[in-house]
């Protein structure tokens, strides 16, 4: 199951840019520098 996944079954009314900074504080990426493309 992929981290999106894992996400949206815990909270699926969670909005993008909450999923983006749970993301990167979960992967331990550098928000500033970061692109997470929203379709």
């Amino acid at each position: 199951m992929s981290k999106l996944e894992e996400y949206l079954d815990e909270q699926a009314d969670m909005t993008m840019p909450v999923v983006k900074d749970r993301m990167l504080s979960d992967l331990a990426v550098d928000g500033q520098n970061a692109y997470i493309e929203y379709m």
